[in-house]
């Protein structure tokens, strides 16, 4: 079975709107999910309130957004508890393994034509109580983010987009894995993409892109199937290289910007790589899909 339906324009550069047919899968009713958290590790289960700004912190909000409930009590009354429940890493499980591979397969047919390598996919579901809101923040990976139940507000923004990024923030960002430099402005709200999402609709987010979600009147539930390609790993490469220059008193320029800038981050790619090899270092970044 087909699982997503890409517009002919579809680029992976670009956020956009896609169809999808995963809304009536019996594993993303709500007691099979409710089940699938009984038995994914604690370290896979994330849940706090939903009663959140846009300006929160998304890696801090659930140790300073707690609602006093176990995760039990959360899902058997979501509809009033005002929460957020993200399951993580979905297809750990066997049950939903081959969900997310089938998924995966139809974005490999639909990105791969553009780029090379797609893989170290993950799934993920959101459950969240009516108009929760989920902060501002970045994932260190690609995104189909689809609506099964209930509806929601999508923010989209293009990271390649220096009025909405920085170079600052995105060297931050790749070299240290931290979100403390990706703060929400007001003023952002001019250049994002705004997507209505019900059953049936999918969010494209590209690589790193920032967003926010402001839920509906009702409970929402959403599967994210995300994952890396090797021109992901070049452009964090790249960020991270330019981390290093700066600190050393050096100008560099920003990935994919700039005559012969495919040459230079083909270098700078190669570089770091040497150095990590040399550290014995072979890190990559770790999840942090919402």
């Amino acid at each position: 079975m087909k699982y997503l339906e890409l517009p002919s324009s579809f680029s992976p550069a670009q956020p956009a709107v896609v169809r999808h047919n995963v809304s009536n899968h019996p594993l993303l009713e709500l007691p099979s999910l409710t089940a699938l958290a009984k038995r994914l590790p604690r370290s896979q289960v994330r849940f706090h309130s939903g009663r959140i700004a846009v300006t929160t912190r998304f890696d801090e909000a659930p140790s300073r957004n707690s609602t006093g409930l176990t995760i039990e009590q959360t899902l058997e009354d979501i509809e009033h508890s005002g929460s957020f429940v993200a399951l993580q890493h979905i297809e750990s499980d066997p049950e939903y393994k081959p969900l997310v591979d089938a998924v995966l397969a139809d974005i490999r047919a639909a990105v791969e034509p553009y780029e090379s390598g797609v893989g170290r996919a993950a799934g993920w579901v959101f459950i969240s109580s009516p108009n929760s809101v989920t902060p501002y923040h970045r994932d260190h990976e690609t995104n189909f983010l689809m609506q099964v139940r209930g509806s929601k507000q999508v923010h989209v923004w293009d990271p390649a987009n220096q009025s909405v990024v920085n170079d600052h923030e995105q060297e931050v960002f790749h070299h240290a894995w931290t979100l403390r430099e990706t703060i929400y402005r007001d003023e952002l709200e001019q250049y994002a993409n705004k997507m209505e999402l019900t059953p049936g609709v999918c969010a494209y987010m590209p690589f790193t892109a920032p967003h926010w979600v402001q839920n509906g009147p009702e409970v929402s539930i959403s599967l994210s199937v995300t994952y890396l390609t090797d021109q992901n790993f070049r452009e964090t490469n790249v960020f991270r290289a330019n981390h290093m220059l700066r600190r050393i008193g050096l100008k560099p320029a920003r990935y994919g910007v700039g005559p012969l800038h495919g040459v230079r981050d083909f270098v700078k790619d190669l570089g770091f790589r040497a150095v990590q090899r040399v550290r014995g270092r072979h890190d990559a970044p770790p999840s942090m899909a919402g």
